[in-house]
């Protein structure tokens, strides 16, 4: 194969990948948007809106959203959650991959820009902390069971300020 044929197809099989997703940089982005900015971007990316609960007194509010959803059951390639409080001023997202691809994309990403600060296993997950002067990534590695009764990766991708991680979600 010529390297211009190479390029191309290389260019394609990025476009496949990064289409299907949002780069993690605007992950990052969104987490200190609007509820109505991030139903906007994430529409305009192919993403559909699926839940919505409201803040309470002691529950935080969030937006999911889903991409590649099932017309036939509740199963989607990935979920994200924009959860937030305006009371306590805090507002994390939380990505749900189902493919090694995507996983290790995002890893790679998050490698780049922080470095590892904790890991360790809780309730059979792998539980991966991240951080960078300003952003803390904790990723769970886990297995879910389908409706097939099979079992298959799943990892949780959260994304919020390292004071709210300090704060509210350091164990």
């Amino acid at each position: 194969m010529r390297p211009f044929q190479l390029l191309i197809v290389a260019c394609l099989l990025s476009l496949r990948m990064h289409g299907q997703n949002i780069a993690l940089s605007q992950l990052i982005e969104i987490r200190s948007q609007t509820i109505g900015e991030v139903e906007e971007f994430l529409v305009s990316k192919g993403w559909e809106f699926f839940d919505a609960e409201e803040e309470g007194l002691e529950t935080y509010g969030s937006v999911t959203f889903t991409y590649g959803k099932s017309s036939f059951s509740q199963s989607a390639e990935s979920f994200l959650n924009y959860i937030y409080s305006d009371t306590l001023d805090i507002k994390v997202i939380t990505l749900q991959i189902h493919d090694i691809d995507k996983y290790n994309y995002y890893l790679n990403s998050i490698k780049s820009l922080s470095s590892l600060k904790d890991s360790k296993i809780e309730d059979g997950s792998i539980i991966k902390v991240y951080q960078n002067p300003t952003t803390t990534f904790k990723i769970f590695s886990s297995t879910s069971t389908n409706s097939y009764g099979e079992d298959s990766a799943i990892w949780l991708i959260q994304i919020l300020t390292n004071i709210d991680y300090d704060i509210y979600f350091e164990d």
